[in-house]
């Protein structure tokens, strides 16, 4: 029986998206939350840089069950062929996105201006750095999940424009 939050929602796994819709959403993401939050929903939250072994035999990363997110599953995961040449752009040049964003001086009806936005894998330490009195020295969950609830509807909004 799937469980009821505080507010009386049910609470469950969300249904999976297809592959095209799901590169829509990280695109989608990016544009309106920043290059940032598009890399975390990789569920990337407590990697750190060293965890990640592509020059290997066999590319994996590895989850070393330090903190409360890995240690449900520890372990190695195998890197895909086909993901091992985004790793390591993301690796030596960052992920970029065009952001558009309201602003008083931007063009248009709307106000807005498009902004680059880059994020750039840490040397050192979590990929996704907390702020700095957080309890936690990686980002929570939490603040990812309120950017992806934000977002969600106006996602299907746009889905519904594109047709």
């Amino acid at each position: 029986m799937p469980k009821k939050s505080r507010k009386g929602i049910k609470i469950g796994q969300a249904p999976a998206l297809s592959r095209r819709t799901w590169a829509e959403w990280i695109k989608f993401i990016g544009r309106e939350c920043g290059a940032r939050i598009a890399v975390i929903l990789s569920e990337a939250l407590t990697l750190k840089r060293k965890d990640i072994s592509l020059n290997g035999e066999i590319p994996k990363i590895i989850i070393s069950g330090e903190t409360a997110g890995g240690r449900k599953s520890p372990g190695e995961v195998y890197v895909r062929k086909k993901h091992i040449a985004w790793l390591r752009s993301l690796i030596k040049s960052g992920y970029m996105v065009t952001r558009r964003r309201r602003h008083k001086h931007g063009k248009g009806k709307n106000k807005t201006i498009d902004i680059e936005d880059t994020y750039y894998m840490p040397e050192d330490g979590f990929l996704f750095v907390s702020r700095d009195k957080a309890k936690r020295d990686h980002l929570h969950y939490n603040a990812v999940y309120a950017h992806i609830r934000k977002q969600a509807p106006r996602f299907l909004e746009h889905l519904k424009k594109q047709g």
